[in-house]
């Protein structure tokens, strides 16, 4: 049977709570244009990953009398399940079940941000800045280990990095890494008049950024956690000191193609051009996608759209050098995606879309 740890309940934030906001704008008739100024507490809507681990994978085979006197049980082989409540030996032996894993959300996320919107030279200007506290960083799954296996792990000096017990495992939240950041916007949208290419176009074009000013929990499994002070992370997905992303929009329109329908062919592209984001979806250099369509809209009332999507990224095949002998993984399969873009950068496909206004 293949390896594998089962899904266990996941750690939510309490329904209906912890989710409001403030927004403030103002619009001077000299700035010609308008000020915001945010605040938001809200929840992670991504999750962290927190990993009980029913056999040491660096150390599946214990002598018994170790086994048994950290609290665990001797299977075939000698096998020492370390935390029998996440498997046992039919599971472990015939459906692979190696453990269980916990999905976490992180909570108390506080967002303070200003804003502007106005025209400039014909075009309309949007920005944004944020900075974030307790924001859930990208990180390795956090290992929740018995007490017994920890005084294990730590006596041989195994203990991995940012282990919590099993009796500190929290009711909401999440033990990952934490941290603080800030986000940045800036777009700009216009209008290109007719040429004898077509009729009108409009384009928006976006930059944005984000970086890390300081990691307040659980650095040991950020994965961009200081290779000094920790266990060095060096794949390909290691989170950089700012994250650059670009997004370009082009939709030409030709007017009255025939009698009552307009039409367009919408063309996008996307990409992190500069390092790896710190949180999960901000961007991954390399990584994005882009998409050219036609869509037509008649009486202004139905719209027929087809495109054509790519997605691209990059990501490492194994086996991985160093990978313990006991992961499941053939040759050539991906091992580390780089960004979310990257995970499903064999999934490009083709879009109809047919909407209506009654």
């Amino acid at each position: 049977a293949y390896l594998r740890a089962w899904q266990s309940d996941a750690i939510e934030p309490e329904e209906n709570s912890g989710n409001y906001g403030l927004a403030l704008r103002w619009s001077p008739e000299w700035l010609d244009g308008t000020v915001g100024a945010y605040y938001r507490r809200t929840y992670d809507m991504q999750p962290q990953l927190m990993l009980t681990p029913g056999i040491l994978p660096s150390a599946p085979v214990l002598p018994p009398a170790t086994c048994g006197a950290i609290g665990g049980q001797t299977t075939l082989g000698n096998v020492c399940i370390v935390n029998p409540a996440v498997t046992n030996t039919a599971d472990l032996f015939q459906k692979g079940r190696i453990g269980d894993y916990n999905l976490a959300f992180g909570e108390d996320v506080d967002i303070f941000g200003l804003s502007l919107s106005k025209q400039v030279l014909g075009m309309s200007l949007g920005a944004e800045l944020s900075y974030r506290q307790n924001m859930p960083l990208v990180s390795e799954a956090v290992q929740v280990l018995t007490p017994g296996t920890m005084a294990l792990l730590r006596q041989l000096g195994r203990l991995p990095g940012g282990v919590i017990s099993t009796q500190d495992v929290p009711e909401s939240g999440t033990p990952g890494a934490l941290g603080d950041t800030m986000h940045g916007v800036v777009n700009l949208l216009g209008i290109v008049p007719s040429t004898p290419l077509f009729d009108t176009a409009s384009w928006v074009a976006e930059l944005t950024w984000m970086t890390v000013i300081d990691v307040t929990q659980n650095e040991a499994v950020y994965k961009g956690r200081d290779n000094k002070k920790f266990a060095p992370y060096e794949q390909i997905d290691r989170p950089d000191d700012n994250f650059f992303g670009l997004a370009i929009n082009f939709t030409p329109t030709w007017f009255q193609v025939m009698p009552g329908v307009d039409m367009q062919t919408p063309l996008t592209w996307s990409e992190g051009i500069s390092g790896n984001s710190a949180v999960t979806f901000g961007g991954n250099e390399g990584g994005g996608s882009w998409s050219a369509g036609i869509a037509l809209d008649a009486y202004q009332r139905v719209r027929i759209e087809l495109k054509y999507v790519d997605i691209f990224g990059d990501y490492t095949t194994c086996p991985r050098k160093g990978a313990p002998a006991i992961a499941y993984c053939p040759a050539g399969s991906m091992d580390v995606s780089n960004g979310v873009a990257a995970a499903i950068s064999d999934r490009d496909f083709v879009a109809l879309t047919i909407k209506t206004t009654f």
